[in-house]
């Protein structure tokens, strides 16, 4: 359960979300994403409230994308993933079948993921394969918000890396806006402009990386900044972009 949480996301930023399992974080992406009818408090976009997922239009729902850890269920067992990865430049985007086919192989292929892997249905291929083919398919549809929810944890570093390099180029191409969540402090210290870190529902830091790694306020923070090497951490910070107001 969340406790009146209010998080900004401007363009083209990204947004980490920190805490420990079962502090929220989910909650609050699944929130976004539409996903949880029963709520109060509103989610806006450009000043507009968005319903829940299940009534929100098709252009809504390219605008806001969603991908979390445990992604193998949203996969249709029938179908190769290529296929499923390029339908949904079809139906959100309009492309037509070839051409939406193309779109998904370039970014597959980027991320990693060859020709004939992706020709596979999803159970020839492992789960960091498949949360790489659910963030083409996400990335595919040009949303205005990516949330992205544990994304890397079953990626090695030259996957991780590839992910990375996609988002980042996706909030440069498009102005994406990125509400990562994880609970690891030092990647989000070396992509996110801004960092929230959520305690039993409850905000209880906020602030850039470097504020949030150099003087941690919550104990929470503190004990996420003792578990992380934070020397590397520190230099991270130093990678970031620019911070922007937030949260």
């Amino acid at each position: 359960m969340l406790h009146g949480v209010d998080v900004q996301l401007p363009a083209g930023a990204c947004v980490g979300v920190a805490g420990l399992s079962g502090s929220g974080k989910t909650t609050l992406a699944r929130c976004v994403a539409g996903l949880h009818e029963r709520h109060r408090g509103d989610v806006l976009l450009d000043g507009a409230r968005l319903p829940v997922l299940r009534r929100r239009t098709a252009e809504q729902k390219r605008r806001v994308q969603y991908v979390w850890q445990e992604v193998r269920s949203s996969f249709d067992e029938r179908r190769p993933v290529a296929e499923q990865v390029a339908r949904t430049a079809v139906r959100l985007r309009g492309l037509a079948p070839d051409e939406a086919r193309h779109a998904a192989l370039r970014m597959l292929d980027r991320l990693g993921l060859a020709a004939d892997t992706v020709a596979r249905r999803p159970g020839g291929l492992s789960g960091g394969e498949l949360q790489r083919a659910a963030l083409a398919r996400a990335v595919l549809a040009e949303p205005d918000v990516l949330i992205s929810d544990e994304i890397t944890t079953a990626l090695d570093a030259d996957a991780t890396d590839a992910v990375l390099a996609e988002l980042a180029a996706l909030r440069e191409r498009h102005g994406t806006a990125l509400l990562w969540v994880s609970h690891d402090l030092e990647l989000l210290a070396a992509v996110a402009h801004h960092i929230v870190v959520i305690d039993s529902g409850h905000v209880v830091e906020t602030g850039t990386p470097q504020q949030v790694l150099r003087a941690p306020r919550a104990t929470l923070t503190r004990q996420l900044v003792r578990a992380m090497d934070l020397g590397t951490a520190l230099k991270a910070t130093d990678l970031a972009a620019p911070s922007v107001s937030g949260a």
